[in-house]
């Protein structure tokens, strides 16, 4: 059974032959590089790079995982997004800090995620990857990538 994930209306594997393609590797082999590494990525990691760098100062997990919701139109639970910024973390493509707790009854610590170069340079060769190899985009992922430039 293969599932498909979606990402601005393309799937998760035209993304991933896209960016194949791209850095002329495939996923079984070892990543020689951090270039390569970065080809290494899922659709659903990529989308999640992307909502990192859109939310800014707001990238804290429950609203990463609203935000990917909406955008990929299915559930993602919060234990999706834990598990995904822990791998990226390990990778070096996000970085966390704790923010000190709310001064509301009931307030926690919260973790915000930031983008990092590495995260930011996997983004900029998905999209571009995309954009070279698949033709028309649809007006989503064009606005995205409009958005990342300026």
């Amino acid at each position: 059974m293969t599932r498909s994930i979606t990402l601005g209306g393309m799937s998760a594997g035209i993304a991933a032959l896209a960016c194949i393609a791209a850095t002329g590797f495939s996923e079984t082999e070892p990543a020689r590089t951090e270039d390569q590494a970065v080809g290494k990525i899922g659709g659903f990691q990529l989308a999640l790079l992307s909502a990192i760098e859109r939310l800014g100062p707001d990238a804290y997990p429950a609203e990463l995982a609203r935000n990917l919701s909406s955008r990929l139109r299915r559930h993602v639970s919060i234990g999706q997004v834990f598990v995904a910024l822990e791998r990226l973390e390990d990778r070096d493509m996000v970085s966390c800090i704790e923010i000190s707790p709310q001064p509301i009854r009931g307030g926690r610590r919260r973790k915000l995620f930031r983008l990092e170069e590495v995260g930011r340079r996997a983004v900029r060769q998905m999209m571009t990857a995309m954009l070279t190899s698949s033709g028309p985009l649809p007006d989503e992922v064009c606005d995205e990538k409009q958005e990342a430039v300026a």
